[in-house]
């Protein structure tokens, strides 16, 4: 299914099969449903497969000691335009680069402002707590990162597409009738507002 074949599909629902009126709309609405879409959780990993990818990162070499930035123009993951992380892992190939391997386990900041209060909630000694402020990831404890390679594995979002590309295999078929039917109920609610 190429990505002109999505947008005619969506025009069609809408009664625009030339996509004269709608064209333009359905394929701004692919963007965004696939975006939103991704980022929801909603979707595995094998709905998606374009747009995952893992960065190995020295946490040595880090620009920002301690603390990996993930968003913005200019962030430690090839500056690719991340929708989401979904987790961090060390790999076995690679335990030759790190002193030690931990389980890499997500928390809300919430969670990390009551480590201060709340010794029993500390990470057992083969664990790194991470977690997002802002652009960055953050971990504690930050003395078990010294000599540490370890992967971020994220959602990016969508290349540019042109008429002609071949989406699936890029997303799974399923993902992709997702996406046709939000823009077609975005666009039929922009048509019913008025």
């Amino acid at each position: 299914m190429t990505f002109d074949d999505i947008t005619t599909e969506i025009c069609t629902r809408v009664n625009d099969p030339l996509k004269d009126t709608y064209g333009d709309r359905a394929e701004q609405l692919v963007y965004e449903g696939i975006s939103m879409l991704a980022k929801s959780g909603e979707f595995g990993e094998e709905d998606i497969p374009g747009l995952i990818k893992t960065k190995g990162i020295e946490i040595d070499e880090l620009t920002h000691p301690y603390q990996i930035n993930v968003y913005g123009a200019s962030n430690d993951l090839d500056n690719k335009n991340v929708l989401k992380i979904i987790g961090i892992t060390d790999d076995p190939n690679y335990i030759e680069r790190s002193t030690s391997t931990f389980k890499f386990i997500r928390i809300t900041i919430e969670e990390y402002n009551r480590l201060a209060t709340d010794t029993e909630l500390n990470p057992f000694s083969d664990e790194l707590f991470y977690w997002e402020i802002n652009n960055f990831l953050r971990f504690f404890p930050i003395d078990r990162l010294t000599n540490q390679y370890i992967f971020v594995h994220y959602i990016v979002a969508p290349e540019e597409y042109v008429d002609t590309d071949e989406l699936v295999g890029i997303y799974s078929k399923s993902f992709i009738y997702q996406v046709i039917n939000y823009a077609t109920k975005q666009i039929r609610a922009e048509i019913a507002g008025g």
